[in-house]
């Protein structure tokens, strides 16, 4: 999109319709361009219906990146201007009653779904570890990472933000759905790190910090907030609070490189120099040659990533949890299993660790009972998730049987999937 603007989209679904027109049969454009407007719509809306490619339409979707209302207004956006509104899409392309909008993390995580149940998921994720619940639930038949499971899947996906969901299972119609959620923007608790490096992050990201005697006089946690805020290098009585999405995303690996440069270069203080000396990209690279500090900082924000994990897994009872999208599969050095080399064993047991810091694993193994997968091959989930949703609602446009409608489903999605 060139300008950044999400209704750049309504100009993509124009130009597929002048294509659809320009192969249709029927009288040539000069030959109306001397009647008025509304005739030459009607003339164009009726070719439209009359066209083979638009009668194949049986129902359309599209994923956008950000929240959705009621699967048919998406907005507002982090890097894109506008609202996506479903009533201003062509009915051609989107049939009305026939299709929806998604959470561009609901579209992958309806993916997900596609690829588990046509049993290609092991060639699409990777297993972490295999949780304690699986054979419980599963029985010792069904390997973990084979398939999703008959309960729940946690998914969450991180890069310059934090996308969240929950694949739930019912058991009764044996079909998922997808809740989106908003992890992201909940509030990091304390004692996930330090004081000094929470605060220190805050400043990174130039967010302003807030009175302690206002955000934390309930229950006399004043005077705690107010030591934490000075222990962190901070105005007393003053601490700012963090979001989740802002320790686990690029800005907070710049941070992390950040800190880590800073601590044992003097002149950074003297110079009062407050970005990191690599981007995003530099470090990622770094990491993967072996470079100490760039390591560091990646273990540093995927600690983060994995706190995170425990935090939601505890709230949510999931089965599996898996991790998707192109970082965690550019980033897949860290997750290997030390088929490469013993240090990269090493790196997973470390992420492991870091999830059943939790005190719930403690008390009760809370944490470690569900498996963790994660993507690793770049393959577009949210085509596939739109997909998805387009054949599972194909029975209630045919008027078909559920069971007719998941055989027809499954006739088509092999030759679908083959081709991603």
């Amino acid at each position: 999109m060139h300008q950044k603007d999400i209704n750049e989209v309504k100009d993509f679904f124009a130009l597929i319709l002048e294509q659809v027109l320009g192969s249709a049969p029927g009288p040539a454009p000069s030959s109306v361009a001397t009647v008025d407007a509304i005739a030459v719509a009607v003339d164009h809306a009726a070719r439209l219906a009359a066209h083979p490619f638009v009668a194949r339409i049986a129902y359309g979707a599209i994923t956008v990146p950000g929240p959705v209302v009621q699967m048919r207004r998406g907005g507002p956006f982090n890097q894109l201007k506008g609202i996506a509104d479903l009533g201003e899409y062509p009915t051609f392309l989107f049939p009305p009653g026939r299709s929806c909008i998604m959470n561009d993390l609901v579209g992958g995580a309806y993916g997900l779904v596609t690829v588990s149940e046509e049993g290609v998921l092991p060639g699409c994720c990777q297993l972490m570890w295999e949780g304690t619940l699986w054979r419980p639930v599963m029985g010792p038949h069904v390997p973990a990472g084979s398939q999703l499971g008959k309960g729940g899947t946690l998914v969450l996906a991180q890069g310059t933000g934090l996308g969240a969901a929950l694949i739930e299972y019912d058991e009764s119609r044996e079909e998922y759905r997808v809740t989106p959620l908003e992890l992201g923007s909940l509030t990091v608790p304390q004692g996930i790190q330090s004081a000094d490096y929470l605060q220190g992050l805050a400043t990174y990201l130039h967010i302003e910090p807030t009175l302690v005697d206002e955000a934390a006089s309930v229950g006399g946690k004043a005077a705690a907030a107010k030591d934490a805020a000075g222990a962190a290098g901070g105005a007393p009585g003053r601490l700012s609070n963090l979001r989740w999405e802002q320790l686990v995303s690029a800005t907070a690996l710049e941070y992390n490189y950040f800190r880590i440069v800073k601590s044992r270069n003097k002149t950074y203080e003297k110079k009062k120099i407050r970005v990191s000396p690599l981007s995003v990209t530099g470090i990622v690279e770094q990491a993967e040659k072996g470079d100490a500090d760039a390591l560091e900082a990646m273990l540093t924000m995927y600690e983060c990533f994995m706190k995170l994990c425990a935090e939601a897994c505890m709230a949510l009872q999931p089965i599996t949890c898996a991790l998707l999208g192109n970082n965690i599969v550019h980033n897949q050095f860290l997750f290997e299993r030390g088929t490469t080399g013993e240090r990269r064993s090493h790196l997973l047991t470390r992420l492991q660790n870091a999830l059943l810091h939790h005190p719930m694993q403690r008390s009760g193994k809370f944490i470690s009972r569900p498996s963790f997968i994660r993507q690793s091959h770049v393959i577009n989930l949210n085509i596939i998730g739109c997909y998805g949703v387009a054949r599972y609602n194909r029975e209630g446009v045919t008027g078909a049987t559920r069971k007719q409608g998941k055989e027809v489903a499954q006739k088509h999605s092999t030759r679908f999937l083959a081709k991603m």
